[in-house]
């Protein structure tokens, strides 16, 4: 180990499992933002044409979009915590490998003394 290399600010890091509860506070937060701002425009929709409008197709129409976002939001979402769960695989099973190898290290290092 260098000696003249500085520890890391422990402000810097922050643990995956807090990235991932960040992650879906947010994620539930836009959805439900998103969600909103469609049915607000489906109202505004529904209240300035009622005249034209056939009323089984509109709520037809509105399912229909409401349904779609869900949809798409829902798999960039799973795409992203599929992504995620990958990385904090490779990451869990690099442990492994590097403690044995500092563990190794200690070993020999202590033998010597």
């Amino acid at each position: 180990m260098r000696q003249d290399v500085p520890p890391p600010e422990a402000g810097r890091y922050t643990s995956l499992t807090r990235k991932f509860s960040f992650f879906a506070l947010a994620t539930v937060a836009l959805t439900g933002g998103v969600l909103i701002l469609a049915v607000a425009k489906d109202v505004y929709w529904m209240k300035h044409n009622a005249d034209k409008l056939h009323e089984s197709l509109t709520h037809l129409a509105i399912l229909a979009e409401v349904g779609f976002i869900l949809i798409l939001l829902c798999g960039y979402t799973l795409l992203i915590i599929y992504s995620y769960t990958r990385n904090i695989r490779l990451f869990s099973a690099g442990k492994p490998r590097c403690s044995e190898r500092f563990v190794t290290a200690t070993c020999q290092a202590g033998c010597r003394s």
